[in-house]
């Protein structure tokens, strides 16, 4: 796995993680 890859995935769980957050916050 590359270091772009990587960091890819790395942004797209916290914004998971943020969007599960906004959701259970509603």
């Amino acid at each position: 796995m590359s270091a772009q890859t990587k960091h890819q995935a790395i942004n797209i769980t916290k914004k998971l993680v943020e969007f599960q957050t906004f959701v259970v916050g509603q």
